[in-house]
């Protein structure tokens, strides 16, 4: 009897941990299935982005290429100009004044970074009464 009872009692003590094992299972298999669905929608997200960084590149593409059409079409235009009036060719010859042409030749300026990158420090604004810079 002594035998049967322990026999029972290690049976009970078996099945709860069985049952234990079980419920830790089940909690590992939701929180893979979460990390599963959270990876899949990052995946979407990201094909998503992607997709749309492609239309968007697409479309400045052709904004770039109509652009690019603009102006070859306003340079010809330009050229047959100057081969054709005398006074045009004249005027284009001329030289720019130095101010001018220091402005024409300084790189494309897309921000605040790019200004402060062009300005030079060895013509900063003197603070007033400390006579001329030079």
């Amino acid at each position: 009897m002594l035998v049967a009872l322990l026999t029972a009692a290690a049976g009970v003590f078996y099945v709860r941990e069985l049952r234990a094992e079980l419920a830790e299972s089940a909690q590992q298999l939701a929180s893979a299935n979460q990390g599963i669905a959270d990876r899949d929608g990052t995946i979407k997200r990201m094909k998503d982005d992607a997709n749309e960084k492609a239309m968007q590149q697409k479309q400045l593409d052709g904004t770039r290429a109509a652009i690019a059409f603009q102006l070859e079409t306003v340079q010809q235009e330009n050229r047959r100009l100057k081969s054709e009036n005398a006074e045009i060719r004249a005027w284009a010859d001329t030289p720019l004044p130095f101010d001018i042409a220091r402005l024409h030749d300084t790189p494309a300026q897309t921000g605040a970074d790019d200004y402060a990158a062009a300005v030079s420090d060895r013509t900063a604004l003197h603070a007033p009464g400390d006579g001329p810079a030079h």
